[in-house]
């Protein structure tokens, strides 16, 4: 199933993407321990990383809000390679509007959960 959906991430239809990103984070709260392994990690998180920037905003704050959930269960040691890439977008959606600053923020303060002390050069 997850496979099937991360094909949908990159989905011409918006809407598509955007179902793609809520049945990620449905998957995030109810198979956390499938969805965060260290495989299926490797090909999540560059999608979320691509997601920020989608060309619609709604599919890019759904995914922004799916992240959430997944960046709470996903292993430090898998998160980690993505928190600088992760952190130049954030910076860039932070000058955004109000909702992306929110989300930017809840996206942010997830990283630093999961991270600790890796996120110091950050501060």
């Amino acid at each position: 199933m997850v496979q099937a959906i991360l094909l949908h991430t990159h989905a011409g239809n918006a809407r598509l993407r955007f179902a793609a990103w809520t049945a990620v984070a449905q998957f995030a709260v109810d198979h956390s321990d499938t969805i965060t392994s260290d495989e299926s990690a490797k090909k999540i998180l560059p999608r979320f990383l691509e997601a920020i920037d989608d060309s619609v905003a709604r599919v890019s704050l759904r995914s922004m809000e799916a992240f959430q959930h997944y960046g709470e269960k996903v292993e430090r040691e898998d998160l980690e390679p993505f928190v600088h890439p992760f952190m130049g977008k954030l910076g860039v959606r932070l000058q955004g509007n109000l909702a992306f600053q929110k989300k930017s923020i809840t996206f942010i303060a997830v990283i630093v959960g999961q991270v600790d002390d890796a996120f110091g050069p950050y501060y």
